[in-house]
């Protein structure tokens, strides 16, 4: 734990199984030593061996890309430290285009929390009383090309969601061994 009452979670969302990444994204974790794991989707095999590698519990869910996966869920509700949260890919309630079916799944559910992945596009929304919560992509960021992971702080039930963006100089070295294993 980080203290009392404080807890750090780290969540990442579409690796899509590059080996490189993956392998960044294990120092990551060294480095932050968080509490919980989240993985929002694309890939769940990422997710299990982020896991594995690393024993920290956690969570992750499918995303529209895990084809050959059949013992994980598209949504998980779950309450940590008196915080409930809903984790999903974002790709069933259409989050390429609007967050407001998630907005409302998420208030439907009554969550503190809707993290999801799916758009590679870094976000925080807070609407309500409910945060939505998007890590980017460490793989293929879109949009604003930052390469980033992210972080929950939960202290006594207060919410803060942080975006760390990854330095551009370890992703092209990252990207760059990525090229040369598959083209």
């Amino acid at each position: 734990m980080q203290g009392v009452g404080t807890i750090k979670i780290i969540v990442f969302s579409d690796t899509h199984r590059s080996r490189p990444v993956l392998k960044h994204t294990r120092k990551i974790l060294q480095t932050e030593k968080p509490d919980l794991l989240l993985h929002a989707g694309d890939n769940y095999q990422d997710f299990l061996w982020l896991k594995n590698a690393s024993d920290i519990p956690g969570h992750g869910v499918c995303g529209n890309c895990d084809y050959d996966v059949s013992d994980c869920k598209n949504e998980l509700i779950f309450e940590y430290q008196n915080v409930k949260f809903l984790l999903c890919h974002g790709h069933q309630y259409n989050v390429k285009f609007t967050l407001n079916n998630l907005y409302y799944r998420a208030q439907e559910l009554d969550v503190n929390v809707a993290v999801f992945g799916h758009t590679h596009m870094a976000a925080i929304e807070q609407e309500t009383g409910i945060t939505l919560f998007n890590p980017g992509s460490l793989y293929q960021p879109r949009g604003n090309d930052i390469y980033s992971y992210g972080i929950i702080h939960v202290d006594n039930g207060k919410i803060n969601c942080e975006l760390k963006e990854v330095d551009p100089a370890v992703y092209y070295a990252i990207s760059g061994l990525f090229a040369k294993m598959f083209f």
